[in-house]
C-alpha cells in the first residue's frame, strides 16, 4: 500500500522509549512522495534502527532523524552520536548473530535489510568509533517489491 514515510517515522519514534539525555532532532522533507511499502514491516526497520541508536548512546547523546528525495529513491537517515561500530564489525553487521550485542540476539539490522530489500530498496551505514553512526535506508518511489 502507499505510504507517507514521514509519518511512519513519527510514529517509530512515539512508540520507543527515548531518556531524557538524548536529544532528537527531526528533518522530514515536506516534499516527499508517498512510496508502496509494507507499513507495518517499515515501521519495524526504522524501530530496529531507532532502538539501536538509543542503545548505542547509553551515556546520552543526539538522535537526528531525516527524510529527502534523491533521484527516484527516498532517503530516510538515523544518526546517533553514539559509540559507533568497530571497523572488524562492519561486514557482519547485517548477517544474522553474526554481530550479537548484550542483550540482543543479532537478528534485528539482518531483518531490517532483507524487509528493505523486499522493498526494492537497501541500507547502508557509515560509522565511526566514539564519533556515532548513521543508517541510510533507500527505498523506490513508486515501486513496491
Amino acid at each position: 500500500m502507499q505510504g507517507d514515510l514521514n509519518k511512519l517515522l513519527e510514529k517509530a519514534l512515539e512508540d520507543i522509549q527515548i531518556p531524557s539525555t538524548i536529544q532528537i532532532s527531526t528533518d522530514l522533507s515536506s516534499s516527499l512522495p508517498q512510496i508502496m511499502l509494507d507499513l507495518m514491516k517499515i515501521k519495524q526497520v526504522f524501530s530496529i534502527l531507532i532502538k539501536n541508536a538509543v542503545e548505542a548512546m547509553p551515556n546520552g547523546g543526539r538522535l537526528v532523524i531525516s527524510t529527502k528525495i534523491s533521484g527516484d529513491r527516498v532517503l530516510a537517515t538515523v544518526s546517533d552520536t553514539g559509540i559507533g561500530i568497530p571497523e572488524s564489525a562492519h561486514e557482519k553487521i547485517f548477517i544474522a548473530f553474526g554481530l550479537k550485542k548484550k542483550g540482543g540476539f543479532g537478528l534485528g539490522l539482518a531483518a531490517a535489510k532483507n524487509i528493505v530489500e523486499a522493498h526494492g530498496g537497501s541500507i547502508s551505514f557509515e560509522s565511526e568509533v566514539g564519533k556515532g553512526t548513521t543508517f541510510t535506508v533507500a527505498m523506490p518511489v513508486g515501486k513496491h517489491g
